[in-house]
Parts: C-alpha cells; structure tokens; sequence
C-alpha cells in the first residue's frame, strides 16, 4: 500500500510538473493571451472559489499541498485508523483537479515566474514525501 500511494504522488507530481514545460517565442504569444483572460477573471471554480489568476492558482494549490502533507503525516502514524483513512482519501482525490487546473492555466504554466514557484510548491511535497519515506 505504502509503494502504491507513493508511486501514485509521484506520478501526479509529474504529470502536472511536466504541464509547465518552456515555451517558444509562439507560445509567449498565445500565452500573453490566455494571461489575459486569466488575468479578467475568466477561470473555472474549486469548492465553490473561483481563481482568479495564477497568483491564485498557486496560494490556493500551496495550501491544498500543505494539508495533503499533513494527511500524509497522520496517515504514516497512524493508517488504520478511519479519520485518518478519510483525510487522506479527500485530499488525494482532490489531485487531478488541481492537475487539470494548471492544464486550462497554460499562460501560468508557459510564464517562467509562475512555473518556478509551482516547481517550489512541488518540490516541498517531495521533499516531505521523502522524509516520510514516501518515496
């Protein structure tokens, strides 16, 4: 179990890591563009919030990290326990959400300053995952 949630992290970190690739001097144009219509206020909901840029993205996506690492915490102390099992599972099923949200966010994940600070964010859940010896 321990080697499937670890792989399964791994695999969402990468997946939405790799959503942030460089861009070409095409894409910063098209990327200026979405920017915009983030910028506008154009941008889909999480639990009843609506986005509304890609500072946004990034605060509400570092704080969803943050509690995943604590569920991953209470989950190493304790696994059989119902509440803990219970943590765990919202906050994991919340991932692709937060995948596919950084996918409809491509000006963030195309503008250097963005995707640095997601690799920041990303970076931290690794490294408590390899403290926790989710690795």
């Amino acid at each position: 179990m321990k080697k499937f949630i670890s792989i399964l992290c791994f695999v969402l970190l990468a997946v939405i890591y790799s959503c942030g690739g460089g861009s070409t001097s095409g894409d910063k144009e098209s990327s200026d563009e979405a920017s915009e219509k983030v910028q506008s206020g154009k941008s889909s909901k999480e639990k009843g919030e609506a986005i509304a840029d890609c500072d946004d993205y990034l605060d509400q996506y570092e704080k969803w990290i943050i509690l995943y690492i604590e569920a991953l915490k209470e989950y190493k102390e304790n696994p059989h326990d119902n509440k803990t099992l219970m943590k765990f599972s919202e906050a994991m099923s919340e991932a692709p959400r937060w995948a596919e949200e950084w996918i409809n966010l491509h000006a963030c994940a195309y503008n250097e300053k963005y995707q640095k600070r997601f690799e920041e964010i990303a970076n931290k859940a690794n490294k408590a995952m390899e403290e926790l010896n989710f690795e």
